[in-house]
């Protein structure tokens, strides 16, 4: 049986970051990602460079056929799966005034930032040996309440939830934290207002925004050097939230 390390979303940002965290870890590398064919292709250039034994994945959790697929790929391989990064995830800024409930966009946002990540768990636990970690990528909307539009915030808000119940579940032999990062340079910000990202670098006692590799570090070492943290909500936003 091999050791692996599933990074959903891992093709490029964060999961890309933090797959290259375990470049001198003795692991079977995989990335996925749902359809963007030249981030994958940009990744697989960059992964080689670090890794002797990767895979990168289409899988989209959303579609079952992608799924199945995926746990034919697990079970073939006869992979044990020490560690799963539920990154994927995405939003859309919407002025929350005036699109308070948008029951269509709620439902959108908690398929892709909470069932979706839902599914992996349920997906990969079979193949989980004691020792495994799970961690999911949430974001400090899930505890202040405020972000690009209600259904993200409820959504981020519900992972975490489920990050506490799992923990109670799935102890000892698996932790399941959640990261909490606040905003990030990475294309899902990019589409963000300037306005937005202006003020929230104004707001933020460290006078700037996430980078990648600063939710990278926080997600490899909850992960795989702090052993005895389970459970936890770990913020990683420069101050943020004080304000």
């Amino acid at each position: 049986m091999k050791d692996c390390v599933i990074i959903t979303g891992g093709t490029r940002g964060i999961g890309l970051t933090t797959a290259l965290k375990y470049a001198n870890d003795k692991v079977h590398m995989i990335l996925t990602y749902k359809s963007n064919l030249k981030a994958s292709s940009n990744a697989k250039n960059i992964i080689k460079k670090h890794f002797s034994n990767f895979s990168i994945i289409k899988c989209n959790p959303s579609t079952k056929n992608d799924l199945n697929k995926f746990t034919k790929f697990i079970k073939k391989n006869k992979f044990n799966v020490k560690t799963l990064i539920n990154n994927q995830g995405s939003t859309k800024y919407i002025n929350i005034k005036n699109n308070d409930l948008n029951i269509r966009l709620i439902q959108e946002m908690m398929e892709k930032n909470l069932f979706n990540h839902i599914k992996m768990i349920n997906l990969v636990l079979p193949f989980m040996k004691k020792g495994s970690s799970i961690i999911n990528v949430s974001s400090i909307a899930a505890i202040n309440g405020k972000g690009s539009n209600i259904g993200y915030c409820a959504a981020k808000s519900a992972l975490d939830s489920v990050t506490r119940s799992l923990t109670h579940l799935l102890a000892p032999k698996v932790r399941v934290n959640s990261v909490c990062p606040g905003l990030t340079t990475t294309d899902m910000t990019k589409k963000a207002p300037n306005k937005y990202k202006k003020n929230q670098i104004s707001i933020t006692p460290m006078k700037r925004l996430a980078e990648p590799e600063d939710i990278a570090n926080a997600i490899y070492s909850i992960s795989e050097l702090n052993t005895f943290i389970s459970g936890q909500s770990i913020i990683v936003d420069g101050g943020r939230l004080l304000n």
